[in-house]
Parts: structure tokens; sequence; C-alpha cells
């Protein structure tokens, strides 16, 4: 939630659907995602030639994420601490040509979350936000031995945050847009009947912003502090017959976002104070349950 000047603090809590601008934005990661998909398609075609042994597969995945946010004022007391529970989908595609393996993944996710935080005026209020998260990833593993892969992710995510109306305070809708690099390591042995893969990934900003509408204002981009995440990955996996496989995973993944730079906030286009967004931590231990079919 942006901190501002006293006199736009005073509203600090709109319920309703995003402004047009910020639909369109949340929405464009499905095209971006789908670029990036046809791209990553193109290297299998183009390495077909060269490994005949290469194999392509199509994964579905259900996923449920429990989440948990936390926002920090200058002086590092917490402000507003958000937990609930995401659920959605998954669509991935993969092309592994030893040593090389490359991925493409479509994701969105949906749900609620409590919001216990404060007004503007320093008045602790509990309230409610609507989430809607959407992701789209490139990534690539190199083999560098029977147990080990290094690798690099690309992935572009799209948050939007509607806060309720609570305690005379009014809310209002957040679209959160980053694009991160990853680099990370996996680990992998064979349990049971199936295969333990153990991964992490570091990743930092290519691009970030924050699109707010706060009430009676103009829609504003700010700007977002350095994002540096942390992802930690267990799964399992099993065969079902010669085509069909099972995958669980479970995760635990950490994103900190520092405090932004100032922006100027406008009323049909005049100037009427500024704001930022505080410093941010987002916690997120996601399941995932996937089917995946190979050519």
């Amino acid at each position: 939630m942006p901190t501002a000047t006293a006199h736009l603090r005073a509203a600090a809590l709109s319920t309703g659907t995003l402004c047009s601008d910020m639909a369109w934005q949340h929405w464009a990661l499905l095209a971006k995602a789908g670029v990036w998909g046809g791209l990553t398609l193109a290297l299998p075609q183009t390495a077909a030639a060269s490994c005949p042994e290469g194999v392509i597969s199509a994964q579905a995945a259900h996923l449920r994420t429990s989440s948990e946010w936390h926002e920090f004022d200058a002086a590092q007391r917490n402000l507003v601490t958000e937990t609930g529970t995401l659920s959605g989908a998954e669509l991935s595609i993969s092309y592994l040509c030893h040593p090389w393996h490359w991925a493409a993944a479509l994701s969105e996710q949906n749900g609620s979350t409590r919001y216990d935080g404060q007004t503007s005026s320093g008045s602790q209020v509990v309230s409610q936000s609507v989430i809607g998260q959407r992701q789209g990833r490139l990534q690539a593993h190199y083999a560098l031995a029977e147990h080990w892969q290094v690798g690099a992710r690309l992935l572009h995510q799209t948050i939007s945050r509607d806060i309720a109306s609570a305690g005379g305070a009014t809310g209002y809708p957040e679209l959160y847009d980053w694009t991160t690099l990853a680099v990370g390591a996996q680990w992998q042995a064979s349990l049971g009947p199936g295969t333990l893969t153990v991964a992490v990934w570091s990743a930092r900003p290519v691009q970030s912003s924050l699109l707010v509408k706060l009430p009676g204002r103009d829609p504003t981009k700010l700007p977002l502090g350095s994002i540096s995440q942390f992802d930690l990955n267990l799964g399992w996996r099993t065969q079902l017959s010669p085509a069909w496989h099972l995958q669980a995973e479970v995760g635990w993944h950490r994103t900190e976002i520092d405090a932004g730079a100032q922006a100027v906030i406008t009323r049909n286009g005049f100037p009427t104070g500024v704001a930022h967004q505080p410093r941010l931590t987002m916690l997120s231990r996601p399941i995932a349950l996937r089917l995946e079919y190979g050519f």
C-alpha cells in the first residue's frame, strides 16, 4: 500500500474493479508470455535435426499457494500483514535434448487475503484483499553431471491487489508488474519408484513498476525499489506409463522489494501530492500436482 503526503493519506484504504489501464496491463502478460513460449518452442524445432533423441513433453498442474505479505515503514516497523491462500493452474511445455532442457510455462492463481493494517491516519483496521497472480516463465537447464544441473530463468509476473474498504477508510486497486532474471542449480537422485529433485533459484530484476489508483486520483505508476528473489523447490516425479508421469512439488519462495522513490500524484492531470511504495516482503509456500505427457 503506497504511503503519501498527509492530505493524500486521509484515505488509505476503494473496492471495485481495476481501471481499464490496469486491466489491460494485467492481461498483457498473456501476450508477452505467449511470445516467450513461441521463442522457446522454436528452439526444439531448430535443434530437432541434430537431436533425434529429443523428447517434447506437455504438463498441466493444479497450484495452491499459502501467501504472506508484510509492508514496513522507513523505521522498519510493520505497517501491514496480509495472509491467505491462492489457487489456480499452470500449463507448460518442455524439450529435453541432453544435456539441455528447455521449458516454458504460463500460470494463473487467484484468491483473497486477510488485511491487518492501518489507515493513513494510523488507525488499526482489518479488511480483505482480492489477489490475482499471473506468471510467464522461460527457463533452460544444462546437465553438468549425472545428478547436477545449472540453469537460467526469465520470469514475468503481475499481481493485482484490490483492497476492500473498511473502518471508514476507502480501499483501492494496485497492479504490480516485474520481470526478473535468475540463475539456479538442481540436484536429483532416484528415490523409490521415482526421482527426487531439489532446486534453488536466485533472481534480480530486469524491470519493475506499480500501477496504483488512489481514491479520487488519476492512475499513477510508482517505481519499485530493488527486487531480490530466492526460491527453494522440492519435487518428486514418478512414471505412470511409458508416456505419462506424475510430479508433486512444494516450495518456499521469498521476494524482497525495497522502498521505491516518490512519484507525483495527480487529479485530472494536476499535481496534488506525492506517494511511494514502502518496503515489501512476500513469502509464498506453493504446492503443485503436475501431470505430464511425453510425445
